[in-house]
Formats: C-alpha cells, sequence, structure tokens
C-alpha cells in the first residue's frame, strides 16, 4: 500500500511577522511532507516581491496553481502595496487547473470563488482537488448557506472522478448551518473525523481569535455511489506550533492533515 496525504492552511494573507511565518510554514510542511496542499489566502504584491504560493512551491519542489482573488492595497514591509489574495494548491504530482467557479457574493465580500484542479497520480490515476474560502462577514450566514448550495451542487456534478476532496477554510463549525446543509446536500463525509483526529478539532490559533477553540477548515471526500469510501490511515492538527524566537505561529490558522489509503497507485 502507498498512501495520499494532503493539508489544507489558510496562509493569512500578509498579516503578522509575514517573512518569519512563511520561514517557519516551510520548515513544518517539510517535515510532514505532504502530497498535495490546499492553500488560502495566499498573498500576492503586484510587483513580485513577495508571492506566498510561489515561495512554498520552490521551497517544497513541487507544482502550483494559483486562481487569483481579491486586489486590494495592504499595508505590507514598511509601505502600501497592490497586491492579490488567493487560492492555492501545490502538488508533489502535475497538475490540471480547471475553471474556477464563481460563488454567490455580498456587496461586502465581493470576490468569492471555487478553485479546482486535476493531480495525476505516477500510475495515471486522478484526484480532483475543490479548494475553497466561504465569505467571513460574521452577518452573512445567507450568503454562506447560498455558496454552500453552489458548492453541493459542484460536488454532485461529479460523477467521474472517485478520488474528489474538498479543502478549505469554511468560515463555519462542523455543528453550523452551514456544514449541515453541505452533508444534507451531498454525498460528502469529514476526513478528520474518519482518521479519529484529536479532540476538540482546533483551526483557529485561539491567540488571534479571541482565545475561541473551534475548527473552521475541513477536508472532505465525496462518496460516489458503488464505490469504496477512502480509509483515512490518520488525521491530525498540523502548522500549531508557536515559535518561541519568532514570537508567533505560521498562521491565525492552523493545518488540517489527513493521510489516505491508496492501493499500489504511488511511486515517489
Amino acid at each position: 500500500m502507498q498512501n495520499l496525504s494532503v493539508v489544507t492552511i489558510n496562509t493569512w494573507k500578509c498579516d503578522g511577522d509575514y517573512f518569519n511565518r512563511m520561514l517557519l510554514m516551510v520548515e513544518e510542511l517539510k517535515a510532514i511532507a505532504p502530497d498535495i496542499i490546499a492553500c488560502q489566502e495566499c498573498f500576492q504584491t503586484k510587483d513580485e516581491n513577495a508571492d506566498t504560493l510561489n515561495y512554498l512551491a520552490e521551497q517544497l519542489g513541487m507544482y502550483q496553481t494559483f486562481l487569483p482573488g481579491r486586489e486590494k492595497s495592504r499595508y505590507f514591509d514598511g509601505g502600501w502595496r497592490d497586491s492579490l489574495s488567493g487560492l492555492g494548491i501545490l502538488s508533489r504530482f502535475p497538475l490540471t487547473e480547471l475553471p474556477p467557479v464563481l460563488l454567490p457574493l455580498t456587496s461586502e465580500d465581493d470576490e468569492r470563488k471555487l478553485q479546482q484542479a486535476i493531480v495525476t497520480l505516477p500510475n495515471g490515476e486522478h484526484v480532483l482537488i475543490t479548494n475553497l474560502h466561504l465569505t467571513h462577514i460574521s452577518d452573512a450566514e445567507n450568503t454562506r448557506l447560498l455558496q454552500i448550495e453552489k458548492l453541493a451542487f459542484v460536488i454532485n456534478q461529479n460523477q467521474t472522478h472517485q478520488n474528489h476532496f474538498i479543502c478549505g477554510d469554511f468560515n463555519a463549525t462542523s455543528s453550523s448551518l452551514e456544514i449541515e446543509s453541505l452533508q444534507a446536500l451531498s454525498n460528502i463525509f469529514d476526513l478528520y473525523e474518519e482518521g479519529d483526529g484529536d479532540k476538540p478539532c482546533i483551526s483557529l490559533a485561539p491567540e488571534y481569535h479571541h482565545f475561541e477553540r473551534v475548527c473552521v477548515d475541513f477536508i472532505f471526500a465525496q462518496a460516489l455511489p458503488n464505490a469504496t469510501k477512502h480509509k483515512v490511515i490518520k488525521s491530525s492538527i498540523v502548522l500549531n506550533q508557536y515559535s518561541e524566537a519568532f514570537k508567533t505561529y505560521p498562521s491565525d490558522h492552523f493545518g488540517i492533515f489527513v493521510e489516505i489509503e491508496f492501493p499500489n497507485t504511488l511511486t515517489h
């Protein structure tokens, strides 16, 4: 048996101690060595002096695909910079980018999309990755529910890729109406739960989020009819080590890690 490992992580744009955070993120990701990483809030300056996804790809030796999101002037490295914040997928195996899917929006948050890509494994088998970041507006539950309905529609459209993983920052907890609706509308299951990860699952760094101890980041898998359900070898919270030297975490979110059994499919 060979296994496939997946991480999802919100990289926190340019906030906090950006350059040292990137060093910490690379250090821990190298130790984990995941096969696929779904990233949200990937920061990129227009002058290319900073590029989160490209930096991670180069340091980890991975393929990448970037979906630009909101354009905004942000304060970074001592000055205001024209920048982008978007979605990114990293993979040890070749990636094929699919067209993005626009999500329902609010006037206060007008740039939300689904990113999708196909990972081609060494034996030719395909893995479909859907990467997302739902709206963060606190009183936009109705908008998130509309985004969930669109996500469920996209999931249910897939009837060919038996390996479909849905990753990202949902800005909603497992007991929320949004996640309950997604599970009711589509045939998915939580891979962290399947892997019997530590409880409670916490994906927000409490120090940066009013000391809330909640999880809003997930890796789901789609269960197609007549397909064998994925077996999760293990799941855990990663990218959660506080650096005393730099006085920071790698991000304001922790990462979700899952390792999935793939019979005789992978060679590194």
